[in-house]
């Protein structure tokens, strides 16, 4: 029973950081396409936005990996 929590916990992580990677970085995406579109700046404002995304997400996967970390090794004697 132990290790199909374990396998639960792992998959949930997994897919915590799948989400929290691909959110901010379509969303930024989005809003460049949007921006250029509105403003006729196709496409620097989607690649500016592009780059924000990307920092975002591997900023949001940073703060999930240390934060699993800290749960983790508080749960080890």
């Amino acid at each position: 029973m132990k290790k199909s929590h374990e396998t639960l916990k792992a998959l949930g992580l997994l897919n915590q950081i799948a989400i929290t990677m691909m959110v901010p970085i379509i969303g930024c995406v989005f809003f460049g396409i949007f921006l250029d579109k509105k403003l006729g700046t196709t496409p620097w404002l989607l690649i500016i936005f592009m780059f924000i995304g990307i920092g975002v997400a591997f900023r949001n996967l940073f703060v999930i990996t240390k934060s699993f970390a800290k749960t983790d090794k508080k749960k080890r004697p």
